[in-house]
């Protein structure tokens, strides 16, 4: 068994990409038209963004007779979440803040021991959360906050694991041995992530290629070429999840992790032509 681990931090962050088109002249929900005149190298102006979370629309300025049209690409897949992140907290109130912090210290400690008894592996559990609050009653009639009554202690320790497996049993295990609050929230592990995004990426540029070509036919062109590419990546993350609070529990929750979504998006300018 170990001592309670030092404060750290956890985060997982991914970034979520919303698509939105633009509409060009005949109308398109997904293509901006520019019709431009002057030299033939078009000069792309710094990315404009648009709504609550849109794709970057380039601002294009070219010369000469030539056409462009700025097409937004995407793809989107499925996946079954493999990590998840539980934060066990432990509260204890005293009078004095000595005993509540001793009680809270000996509490987080049985619900850390119980949980690499259980089987989650010790580099697995991090503290994430520690604070002592005094706690005040107001008295009427006077200003201020009031009469020093105890102290609050609060500990959260953090365990983020793959084994899904075993969360519903880590989750019995934690408030059978002293914590008070269990949150918790599926992810897609990195590995997972990387590994999808390069068919991704092939899908987003093949739906913005057959998108320019439809904007080519309508206006009874075709694409000539492709002046610039960016390329944004993303996804959908679930949120933290209540899963359990103060109490004994009556049997193993179950846990059902889902899918998630991960999808990548591409602006695209292409040159239009007879």
């Amino acid at each position: 068994m170990r001592s309670v681990p030092k404060l750290s931090s956890i985060g997982v962050v991914l970034a979520v990409i919303a698509v939105s088109g633009a509409v060009g002249p005949h109308q398109n929900a997904w293509a901006q038209l520019v019709h431009s005149q002057g030299p033939t190298n078009p000069a792309i102006a710094e990315p404009q963004y648009q709504g609550a979370s849109p794709l970057p629309v380039p601002q294009v300025v070219s010369s000469g007779n030539e056409t462009l049209v700025t097409i937004s690409g995407s793809a989107t897949t499925s996946i079954t979440s493999d990590e998840v992140t539980l934060s066990l907290g432990v509260n204890t109130v005293n009078k004095t803040a000595s005993a509540a912090l001793e009680e809270n210290g000996i509490r987080t400690q049985g619900v850390i021991n119980a949980l690499e008894s259980a089987g989650v592996p010790a580099g697995e559990i991090h503290t994430s959360y520690f604070s002592i609050n005094p706690i005040y009653q107001s008295v009427p009639g006077t200003y201020g906050p009031g009469n020093l009554t105890a102290y609050s202690v609060s500990n959260t320790i953090m365990v983020t694991s793959t084994d899904i497996g075993s969360v519903s049993s880590w989750i019995d295990t934690a408030v059978k041995n002293g914590a008070t609050s269990v949150y918790f929230y599926f992810a897609i592990s990195n590995d997972k992530v990387q590994s999808s995004l390069g068919p991704l990426t092939s899908q987003a540029i093949a739906d913005a290629r057959s998108k320019a070509d439809q904007a080519a036919s309508d206006l009874g062109l075709k694409v000539t070429g492709l002046r610039s590419m960016s390329v944004y990546n993303g996804g959908f993350y679930y949120g933290p999840l209540a899963a359990s609070s103060a109490g004994s529990s009556g049997g193993t929750i179950p846990i059902l992790p889902g899918q998630q979504q991960v999808s990548v998006s591409v602006s695209a300018v292409y040159a239009l032509g007879p």
